[in-house]
């Protein structure tokens, strides 16, 4: 699914278009649910740290009722917090 990322330290590595990325996603309305996710970015806005991006979970036993439009979302390196996410629709992809 499709989700724009806004990232939390310009200093730090924010992925290229060419990269697989694949932190640690934790859905900010589950406490103890996280899961490695895999990241392919679409389009970013290295200036205002955002990415449009899209997103599916690394191993196929994830329960993907929670990559749905609407939903919010933290990237994680270990236990550092990264970035955060929302899940959008198609449509709204184009708008970084």
């Amino acid at each position: 699914m499709i989700a724009k990322i806004n990232w939390l330290d310009s200093k730090r590595f924010i992925p290229d278009i060419r990269v697989k990325y694949c932190p640690i996603i934790k859905f900010t309305n589950e406490e103890t649910c996280s899961w490695s996710a895999e990241i392919h970015i679409i389009k970013n806005d290295l200036a205002n740290r955002k990415s449009i991006a899209e997103v599916h979970y690394l191993f196929s036993n994830a329960p993907t009722s929670n990559i749905c439009e609407g939903n919010r979302f933290e990237l994680l390196e270990g236990n550092r917090k990264v970035a955060d996410g929302i899940f959008i629709d198609d449509k709204s992809a184009s708008k970084l």
